[in-house]
Order: C-alpha cells, then structure tokens, then sequence
C-alpha cells in the first residue's frame, strides 16, 4: 500500500571512555527522522513468540510499530525485539481517547511527533558499535603513544609504579574486607542492562556492565574461562557461577587490554547477569 510514515529521530548515540590518565575520548552520532515508503502492513501478525500491533516492510526490512492504549512494551518483548534486531516504534496514546480523527492519525503517521518514539532502532546499535570500535582503537593509540614518549617514560613509569603499588594495596583491602559491600553494591544494581560484548580471538565472549561507581561486572560464560588466569591482574573476585567482580579504577585498562585481544567487540542493549 502506497503509505508513507515519519520515522523519529535519534538525537544522539555517543561513547566517551577515558585513557588511564584521564583524558576523555568522544564520539557523537544522530540519527535524523525522515519518510520512508511502507511496501505492506499486516495487524497483529504473529512474530514468534510475539504479536506486534502492526508489522510493516520498508526497504525489505521489517518495522513493528505498538500502539500504547494502557499498557506499553514489556521487558519479555523488548529482549525479543532486541534479539531478532528488528526495528520498532511506539504511539503512545494514553492520555488521549480511544476514537482518533482521520486528521490526528495523519498528523501522527507523516509528521514529527512527542507521542511517537523508538522502543528499539537496528541502526543505532550498529552505530554504537561502531563508535565504541573507534573509541577503543584511539584510545589503545594513545596509551601506546604516552608509553613510547621519550620525555613522558621515566615520570610515566613511576607514577605507574606508585599507582598499581596503591591500587594493590586497596585491592588487598577490597577483596579481604569488602565481600558483604559488594554483595550489597551488586544487590542494588540492575542485574540486567547494556553492557560491552568482547568476543575473543581464541574462543569465548565475555560481558562487561558498569553502572555503579565503585565496582563492574563481568559475566565470564565457561568458554571464556581459559582467560581468568590473565584477568587477575584486574582484582576480579567471583561473585556466583559466571559473574565476577572488580574495581572500578582497573576498568580503564581492563578495556584497552580486551579490545587487544579480541576479534568483535559490540553494544549489548540488553544483557542479564
């Protein structure tokens, strides 16, 4: 059918890690709204295990839009949505009546609106990707410039020297006396959220979410296991099964060194631990 549907905007995806020293690392992207042509719209068709409001094809590509009357999009439906990397945009009607004009419904299809927005955009989490791929590169060049700076090495390396002796010493703190606090920083946190997927060069990917000042969590799956030995120059500590824990003043680096040795690395919208 000849029908034609403003998409939202993104008005910006970014990524800003820091090197070891502090200096931040920045990249920016937005996603503009535009018109795309709908080649056919089915109404409540079955996308197992779900049943979108409406499933449309533009570009050969699916869109599911939900119509939100009471109840939005669940957690269940949105981890499928993610999962099979469809795109999907909410009308969120709530505060308005059940009976919509044919002018309202036009306005709501062909125009930008704060009533239509994006539960879930593929090409989002392809940029995010992205711009963590650049982040991380730039920044594994800067710390390898820093090391190679004739001038910088010998104050580099002492303060180095004087920072791990620190962090080691607050590490032997953290892992003998700490393990009821990070019970309790672990319990407050979100056991699920977007994290940063390394996958390995030599098998194994592993997951990392931070959210909490003080501590990251690493979900390490068994395939991954061969990479604990390397990893305990981090300080992690095992939390339960395939989740660990480390301090967050050793994330910085745990990055530059993941990214070194790994093949893929991407954004996980949304990932349990």
């Amino acid at each position: 059918s000849n029908q034609f549907k403003l998409l939202p905007s993104v008005s910006e995806i970014h990524d800003q890690p820091h090197t070891s020293w502090g200096k931040t690392v920045k990249r920016t992207h937005s996603i503009p709204g535009k018109m795309v042509q709908l080649e056919s719209v089915a109404l409540e068709h079955s996308v197992h295990p779900i049943r979108p409001d409406v499933v449309a094809m533009s570009g050969g590509k699916r869109l599911f839009i939900e119509v939100t009357v009471t109840h939005g999009t669940d957690q269940k439906k949105l981890k499928h949505i993610q999962k099979i990397n469809t795109s999907a945009i909410e009308f969120n009607l709530r505060d308005y009546s059940r009976t919509i004009d044919w002018e309202m419904l036009r306005d709501l299809l062909v125009s930008a609106s704060p009533l239509k927005t994006w539960i879930f955009n593929r090409r989002q989490a392809e940029i995010e990707t992205k711009l963590l791929d650049e982040v991380v590169a730039e920044i594994a060049i800067l710390e390898e410039d820093r090391r190679k700076s004739p001038s910088e090495t010998l104050l580099l390396n002492s303060a180095t020297g004087a920072a791990d002796q620190l962090i080691d010493n607050c590490n032997m703190e953290w892992q003998s006396n700490s393990r009821k606090g990070v019970d309790e920083l672990t319990e407050k946190m979100k056991i699920s959220g977007k994290a940063i997927c390394f996958s390995l060069k030599n098998g194994g990917e592993i997951f990392v979410h931070s959210i909490d000042k003080n501590i990251v969590l690493l979900h390490i799956p068994e395939q991954a296991e061969w990479l604990l030995s390397a990893l305990s120059k981090f300080s992690v500590a095992k939390k339960s099964d395939s989740i660990w824990v480390m301090p967050k003043n050793r994330e910085h680096q745990l990055f530059i060194y993941l990214n070194s040795i790994s093949s893929v690395t991407r954004s996980v919208q949304s990932h349990t631990f």
